[in-house]
């Protein structure tokens, strides 16, 4: 069911599908003993309950993924399950800002670079704190090098083989198969290290569109806090808004 945002409202306010509440068990799975790496991994995956992934797909940034993931999550902790913010940005939002606030926060793993540090998701510190959710922004997010994982949605894929549900957010043009369509669409090419496999799609229970008018999104992406590194005229924001509605409507028709 699509999620729109409310009209002339920032992306932290928004109209949100009522959230799916997990089948399972709502309280968190009980921790394991300290450990790292692969054999953390090995240990966790035997979980023989798999976690469950729902994506939130944009059309762009600015359409309010973050926030309507936020939101979902916030109604679901209401409810008793244990949330746990992974990776989420704000980019500066102030709405955005103040949903994230409310919700417990992973501290980031600082990884050395060039003399200084990067902050990149725990992906270890969330496998041993266990908690039911995770929320993750930007499944074709790079991690920088000496994580496990090249890309955050191979974080998220550890996460649901331990058992551990998933919440990302996913622009549109992120998509492996969609690349060359969205290079003609925007004049811009995604570079290959930020694009995600079409399978991750397989692996959602639940997909998600963010549907905001593309005149409502060229609204917002012009009045961003942080600035983009890719400039979007109407005509191109309404052709990748097209390709997210088609996208799930693809995804409904499989399913279906």
């Amino acid at each position: 069911m699509p999620c729109r945002a409310a009209g002339g409202a920032d992306p932290g306010v928004m109209e949100v599908a009522p959230p799916v509440v997990p089948d399972s068990d709502d309280q968190p799975a009980p921790p394991l003993p300290g450990d790292s790496g692969a054999a953390l991994s090995a240990q966790l995956t035997a979980n023989p309950r798999r976690g469950r992934l729902k994506i939130f797909l944009a059309p762009a940034s600015g359409a309010g993924a973050t926030s309507a993931m936020l939101i979902d999550g916030l109604a679901l902790r209401a409810q008793g399950t244990v949330v746990l913010a992974g990776a989420v940005e704000t980019h500066g939002w102030p709405g955005t800002q103040q949903l994230a606030a409310q919700l417990e926060t992973l501290p980031p793993r600082l990884v050395e670079h060039r003399g200084g540090h990067l902050a990149a998701f725990d992906l270890d510190a969330a496998l041993v704190r266990r908690p039911r959710l995770v929320l993750l922004d930007d499944l074709a997010a790079t991690n920088p090098q000496g994580c496990r994982h090249a890309q955050r949605w191979q974080d998220a894929r550890e996460l649901l083989d331990a058992g551990i549900d998933v919440h990302a957010t996913l622009e549109v043009s992120r998509l492996e198969s969609l690349a060359h369509v969205v290079e003609r669409v925007s004049g811009h090419e995604a570079r290959e290290r930020e694009r995600v496999p079409d399978d991750v799609l397989d692996l959602a229970h639940d997909l998600q569109v963010v549907d905001v008018p593309a005149e409502e999104l060229l609204r917002r992406m012009r009045a961003a806090p942080a600035p983009r590194e890719v400039n979007l005229g109407l005509q191109q924001i309404s052709a990748l808004r097209e390709l997210a509605l088609r996208v799930g409507a693809d995804r409904l028709r499989v399913r279906g």
